[in-house]
């Protein structure tokens, strides 16, 4: 998934940054590293994500990408950070609407 992630990346970039194929690719690539333990990589895509999901006002990926940075944050051992970042992920989702997601329910 990395590098298929990594690949539409490179895509996005060569042929104009298509913000939002951009913001997806970011979610696909944070959720990656952080699947094989890669906590640095992981929150960059999760940074960059959350700027672009913000400049789209996209809420609900906005909230996923917060959801994606609470669950580093548990990989690192930072519990009070994690519980912050996941309730502002789910009152965010519960704000835009979002039903779905783990953090809408929180």
């Amino acid at each position: 998934a990395v590098v298929h992630a990594e690949q539409g990346l490179a895509l996005s970039d060569a042929r104009g940054h298509d913000i939002v194929l951009r913001t997806y690719l970011l979610a696909a690539l944070a959720l990656s590293r952080l699947a094989l333990g890669d906590l640095d990589q992981a929150e960059h895509a999760v940074r960059e994500g959350i700027q672009l999901s913000r400049m789209l006002k996209d809420t609900v990926t906005c909230a996923t990408f917060l959801e994606t940075a609470s669950w580093i944050a548990a990989a690192r051992q930072e519990p009070w950070r994690a519980a912050v970042l996941m309730a502002a992920a789910g009152a965010i989702g519960r704000a835009a609407g979002a039903t779905g997601a783990v953090s809408a329910r929180v």
